[in-house]
């Protein structure tokens, strides 16, 4: 969707993915989106495989990191 987007948008001319600094920045989002996700799965598996005392000894920091790296 975003790519679709700046493929349409025209800056000076040209599509705006055209300039580095944009596809810089979506680089750096779509690889951001690309290991939450999966970080997200990982710990979705072994919250499936833990009894609720693991979850809650091993799994809450993980919780933590990824709220905060996804909420930036």
């Amino acid at each position: 969707m975003i790519c679709r987007w700046a493929n349409q948008r025209k800056v000076f001319g040209r599509p705006l993915h055209s300039q580095a600094l944009i596809r810089s920045k979506l680089a750096g989002m779509i690889s951001r989106v690309e290991s939450t996700q999966s970080w997200l799965e990982n710990i979705t598996y072994q919250m499936n495989h833990m009894t609720y005392q693991g979850q809650s000894q091993y799994l809450a920091g993980l919780v933590a990191g990824v709220y905060i790296v996804f909420s930036r």
